[in-house]
């Protein structure tokens, strides 16, 4: 295929027809990624390419337009990129259609971080209830991204607020903990909270927020990029929000506890496939307010968003053990939720759990998460094309 120049008029998008799941059509997942991407990057033009274009000429693609995209036979794929790189051509993003019978490159001027001279300060803000058991690893991880740490504890009763109080002693001017409300309530007022959230970052004084739960692990869409130096790169490129593909691990054992290092224990997960998850704006630069609250936390929304196309990974571990997941859902989440936000189509994703569930998944039909997801995933984890709703 020639290259040429798609230029198409930016789709009037919806929040989440985006879910798009074409086994063997890799010409309309290829025709999604352009909408997808135009509909988000500006100037709204992506080149695309095929295995008709010279190595030189796809480099030089790549240092004039945002981004390019090519599709190439999956045998040639490593060929290409080796040639890619000795062409000058080091801001490649590289893997495969879903069905994995043909590569895609994805290159361009903002496809991927150079080195960065001034990184931008980044908060996440934590919520937490009683989430004693990996809380630890998820405020370690955020300070290894180079990322600063608020926690908001809803009156956790375990060890969990102790354990990041240790932390802040250990990382002064870091790590942060606070109990909210004020005084301890019987319900789980989740509108308070994400209001509260929206106060600390609209107070706080760091030039990018992160919306973060206790029992996640954010990644930057490239390996070896931290957090901080992805979100600079994105900030220098004119945008001020940041898009999430969730990751849902399962526990296919059971025993995860305290001491285990969750992204080592639980090696198997599923694309989150819910509607909230398809839109997970959950990173955004410092703005006068923002809000979080009418979306139920699923995306901040503000005046001038101008979201970056390539989204970044979020690792998710809400069910770790039989009696973790039994106690989380049965006694500490499903009778102190608020019945005004049930109705507002909140808080159903543990519904369909009985009392009697064992907690433990099969391996078959779950995703194992290896070197290979990087590549063998592009499409989906970059902009949620290909998983199945």
């Amino acid at each position: 295929m020639a290259a040429k120049l798609i230029r198409v008029k930016k789709p009037a998008l919806t929040r989440f027809n985006i879910r798009k799941l074409r086994d063997g059509a890799n010409s309309a997942q290829v025709n999604d990624l352009v909408n997808y991407i135009n509909h988000r990057s500006a100037p709204s033009t992506v080149r695309l390419t095929g295995g008709g274009t010279s190595i030189n000429k796809l480099a030089s693609l790549s240092k004039l337009e945002p981004f390019v995209i090519s599709v190439q036979r999956a045998d040639d794929l490593k060929k290409i990129i080796l040639k890619l790189k000795e062409a000058g051509c080091q801001n490649v993003n590289c893997g495969y259609l879903s069905n994995q019978n043909q590569g895609l490159i994805i290159t361009g001027t903002q496809a991927y971080p150079p080195k960065i001279k001034t990184e931008k300060s980044v908060l996440a803000i934590v919520s937490l209830h009683n989430e004693a058991d990996i809380i630890g690893h998820t405020v370690r991880h955020l300070l290894e991204e180079g990322v600063d740490v608020h926690v908001i504890d809803n009156w956790s009763n375990d060890n969990s607020h102790k354990i990041v109080q240790t932390l802040a002693k250990r990382n002064p001017g870091r790590v942060k903990i606070e109990m909210f409300p004020k005084k301890r309530v019987k319900n789980y007022d989740w509108t308070g909270i994400l209001s509260r959230v929206e106060q600390i970052a609209s107070e706080s004084s760091y030039d990018w927020y992160i919306h973060h739960d206790s029992d996640e692990i954010r990644l930057s869409p490239w390996p070896g990029t931290s957090l901080r130096r992805a979100i600079s790169y994105v900030d220098s490129l004119g945008y001020n929000a940041i898009d999430f593909t969730v990751l849902d691990f399962r526990p296919t054992q059971d025993g995860f506890g305290a001491k285990d290092d969750p992204e080592k224990f639980f090696k198997y997960f599923e694309f989150g496939s819910r509607s909230g998850h398809f839109v997970q704006v959950k990173g955004w630069k410092k703005q006068p307010s923002i809000s979080l609250a009418n979306s139920g936390g699923h995306e901040a929304a503000f005046e001038g968003r101008k979201i970056y196309p390539l989204k970044f990974v979020l690792k998710h571990y809400p069910l770790r053990s039989t009696n973790q997941a039994s106690k989380k859902i049965f006694k500490e989440r499903l009778p102190r939720i608020l019945e005004e936000e049930r109705q507002k189509g909140w808080h159903f994703q543990y519904d369909h759990f009985k009392k009697d569930h064992d907690f433990i998944w099969a391996k078959d039909g779950l995703i194992k998460f290896d070197d290979k997801f990087w590549s063998n995933y592009l499409l989906q984890r970059i902009s949620g094309i290909g998983i199945k709703d």
